[in-house]
């Protein structure tokens, strides 16, 4: 190639690239997103979380994007997500507004909170795409100019916060927004209002809302078990594995004396465990396959994804999963010969109210087996269809000394001498 035409050529290039940057700063300091001048801008791809994803898309605008320090098809001014942002900024609180609190469990909380706010974001809810604190600390400032309308002003930007909802089972206060709902619950059903319980009015108040988190559906075919123990001389036949005969049907985690429930596994192990049989004993172990899909209600880890959706509403859902995952634990528990039959009542309420909405039945933990147990409403979904026997050739049991001095304590701070007795391990 001549040399006049490589050097034309150099020349054309060296000033396209030379238009292309002064372009791309021009646009970067003069863009403008409904009339605002010179504002940082936020994309997209800031976020992990899909509603704010799918905000910005619906209001943003192309432009240069401030933290991802890169041109992007939709930006936003931070500040238009205030609104978005401020119900799930209004869960933490300043560990600084603990000062005048006295007590062990608070200073537990200054003692082991040391996140800020667009930290604590990130840890419980991944709302960023980066992990560089110090740009998501920079897009939390620019998004809250005016702390105003946050729960606690200024001192949630500058100040390490905690969750006042990760910490409801523990702590409790004028200060930290909670109530045990679960204490309330069962006290209530115990012994003040059995069948019509004034809480559900404004605690259960939407229930057909709270259980869609929790939806799982069970295909047709798949398959699961039950077990019983049996004489060593028979098993039981496929017509004898299913839920109990209403005389025989006594008071348990999920049915009330009279009303009858069938309990299956997910697995031959965890159905074998939950009967508790000895070494030695002979049990039936029956194979049932859904005939029909089921509609149940999953408890096992009952999740509200994003937080954003939500917005005034995000803590009441908070406070009704957790009430759920209450319900999860007290069914998990194993049935106990030292359990009073009114220890059934809350989880036997609580069952007959997601009866009551249409759904089969429900899931939740095992805590002898490795799988998990499922309780079905009708059995005429489900049916049985092979038996077999199983001897148990070994037990396995776990055990560690108690400490008399928790067994006088509330259960709260019980949970609090735990942790803190496994940090000093």
């Amino acid at each position: 190639m001549p040399l006049l035409v490589l050097l034309e050529t150099r020349q054309i290039i060296v000033y396209e690239l030379t238009h292309k940057y002064k372009k791309r700063e021009k646009d970067k300091s003069l863009r403008r997103i409904g009339g605002i001048i010179n504002m940082p801008l936020c994309c997209d791809c800031c976020f992990n979380d899909q509603t704010l994803k799918e905000f910005i898309k619906e209001k943003a605008k192309k432009g240069y994007c401030d933290f991802c320090e890169t041109e992007r098809e939709y930006c936003i001014v931070p500040s238009e997500l205030q609104d978005l942002f401020y119900p799930v900024v209004n869960l933490y609180a300043p560990v600084a507004e603990l000062e005048p609190m006295k007590g062990e469990e608070i200073g537990y909380i200054k003692e082991h909170y040391e996140d800020f706010l667009w930290e604590m974001l990130q840890k419980d809810w991944k709302v960023f795409c980066s992990n560089n604190s110090e740009v998501n600390e920079k897009l939390i400032r620019t998004m809250f100019p005016n702390t105003e309308k946050i729960y606690y002003p200024s001192e949630c930007l500058d100040s390490h916060v905690y969750n006042c909802f990760e910490n409801q089972t523990k702590y409790f206060s004028d200060k930290i927004r909670y109530k045990n709902w679960w204490k309330l619950l069962t006290k209530e059903i115990k012994h003040e209002n059995r069948f019509f319980p004034k809480i559900q009015k404004w605690f259960l108040e939407n229930p057909d809302k709270l259980f869609s988190f929790c939806v799982k559906i069970l295909d047709e075919y798949s398959i699961f078990y039950r077990t019983r123990i049996s004489n060593i001389s028979r098993k039981f036949s496929c017509d004898e594995m299913g839920k109990p005969p209403l005389e025989k049907t006594i008071n348990n985690r999920g049915n009330p004396k009279g009303i009858s429930y069938l309990y299956l596994a997910s697995n031959e192990n965890t159905a074998v465990s939950e009967v508790k049989p000895y070494i030695n004993d002979i049990v039936t172990v029956g194979k049932f396959i859904v005939n029909n899909e089921l509609s149940v209600i999953d408890l096992r880890n009952p999740q509200i994804g994003s937080p954003f959706k939500y917005g005034e509403e995000l803590e009441y859902y908070i406070e009704n999963l957790s009430l759920l995952k209450s319900l999860d634990s007290e069914l998990s528990r194993p049935v106990n010969a030292s359990r009073n039959e009114l220890d059934y009542l809350p989880t036997q309420y609580l069952c007959e109210l997601i009866k009551s909405k249409d759904y089969d039945g429900l899931i939740y933990n095992s805590f002898l087996g490795d799988g998990y147990n499922i309780l079905i409403y009708n059995d005429n979904k489900l049916k049985c269809v092979e038996t077999w026997t199983v001897e148990v050739k070994n037990i396995k049991h776990e055990y560690q000394k108690v400490d008399h001095r928790l067994l006088v304590l509330d259960e709260e701070i019980r949970d609090l001498y735990r942790i803190r007795d496994k940090e000093n391990e």
